[in-house]
């Protein structure tokens, strides 16, 4: 309700941690900790089946699913914590303050290596971050 009466996902993170209130596992809270559950269908009853995969089932490692298998939306499938119109009119208002606060959002920068280069500890992918930035010895590197 704070969301919709117009406190941000910052301002609702810093009366959480004002208050003392833990995340589940029993952090400070973040702005992406409040996102993600503005966000979550399964406050109203509903679940999105394949966020997530595993590609390769020996080292057992999740990927998003991006579209490389499809995704289930099954409505009603348990007893929802919140009302369907409530939650729908806090995706309503997350769209429009997306749009307001950032219109012109473009999608993240790709780079020859992106996405391809991993580690071959964990699995992760490599990600390209600027070292130096602002000085002259600034350089693109991989980590």
């Amino acid at each position: 309700m704070d969301y919709l009466s117009g406190m941000g996902k910052n301002t609702i993170m810093n009366k959480l941690n004002a208050a003392g209130i833990k995340t589940k596992r029993g952090n400070a809270w973040q702005e992406s900790s409040v996102d993600r559950i503005l966000r979550n269908e399964k406050y109203v009853g509903d679940m999105l089946l394949q966020k997530v995969y595993i590609p390769d089932h020996i080292n057992k490692i999740r990927c998003p699913n991006h579209g490389q298998l499809p995704r289930y939306y099954v409505k009603d499938s348990h007893a929802a914590i919140i009302d369907r119109d409530t939650f729908e009119r806090v995706q309503e208002k997350l769209k429009s303050r997306a749009a307001k606060y950032n219109p012109n959002a473009a999608a993240p920068n790709t780079y020859p290596f992106s996405g391809i280069i991993s580690c071959s500890q964990c699995g992760k992918s490599y990600h390209r971050k600027i070292s130096n930035a602002g000085s002259k010895y600034a350089k693109p590197v991989w980590i």
